[in-house]
């Protein structure tokens, strides 16, 4: 029997309802502008509840419109799980209320002979949001069938960082696949901070320098001040798009949720962009 990976946060970061999903992507999509961007390896996009990031995810994914893809691998950081190196879990399909994605087991299975430990565990995929609330967007805008890779990164050093790049590379250089990375910025309650260190951070990823970047997010987490929980899915899809030929990036969107949702300046606030890496 097909073992499913059921969705963990339909009607709390989306819609649990198809319907009620399709009209709202239909919206944000229709509020996206497509920029005839063609060759597209990498997208970079937030993964907040709808609701608050869903405009700026939209925004990369609407460039996807035109492109078609074989595989495409999903990374994302984990929230609940703590471990190292990564995980694509042991699944054969990710249900969305859109329908099931199937997991490309042959990349899989070539990933396997690349990584340094077992990377097929379940546990940080089960009530982890980061992938998730990308398929529906995926689902949504590809005109092709596709099958998933989907990453959970643990502990998000050089190291693994690199390792996952590499591996990625190897596997997928003679396949057809778009790398997607989920993350969010700042996370606070400044404000004014926020707007500063996100601009400080989407500037530099615009360098397409990635051991600046690296070095950059190292020093920030030594002091303790919040950048971006998926610094290190960034990373891994940016150096597997240069060794790969995909030297361009666009930022698509750069936002906050007091800004997106039009709240006052005094609470909690999480950053949010968009890219996408093409040639």
């Amino acid at each position: 029997m097909a073992k499913v990976r059921k969705p963990a946060v339909a009607g709390s970061f989306y819609p649990a309802d198809k319907g009620k999903l399709k009209e709202m992507m239909k919206s944000m999509f229709d509020n996206a502008d497509y920029l005839g961007i063609e060759d597209i390896k990498g997208v970079i996009a937030p993964h907040a509840g709808y609701f608050y990031s869903g405009n700026t995810a939209a925004k990369a994914y609407k460039q996807l419109k035109k492109n078609d893809y074989n595989t495409v691998v999903v990374i994302g950081p984990s929230h609940h799980t703590l471990f190292d190196g990564f995980s694509v879990g042991d699944f054969d399909y990710f249900e969305t209320p859109l329908g099931k994605l199937p997991v490309d087991k042959d990349f899989v299975v070539a990933m396997k002979d690349f990584a340094k430990y077992d990377i097929t565990f379940d546990i940080p995929h089960m009530q982890e949001h980061s992938v998730e609330v990308q398929l529906p967007y995926l689902q949504y805008i590809l005109r092709n069938d596709f099958k998933i890779v989907p990453i959970i990164m643990g502990r998000q050093v050089q190291e693994n960082i690199y390792n996952l790049a590499m591996n990625l590379f190897e596997v997928g250089k003679d396949r057809n696949v778009l790398i997607v990375s989920s993350s969010d910025l700042y996370h606070g309650y400044d404000y004014e901070e926020c707007v500063r260190l996100d601009k400080e951070f989407t500037d530099l990823l615009l360098t397409m320098e990635t051991d600046r970047i690296s070095r950059y997010v190292e020093d920030k987490e030594f002091s303790q001040t919040p950048v971006a929980c998926g610094a290190g899915p960034i990373l891994s899809n940016m150096i597997t798009c240069k060794m790969s030929g995909y030297n361009t990036i666009k930022l698509m969107d750069l936002t906050n949720s007091v800004d997106a949702t039009k709240q006052n300046t005094g609470g909690y606030v999480v950053g949010y962009s968009s890219f996408v890496i093409f040639r």
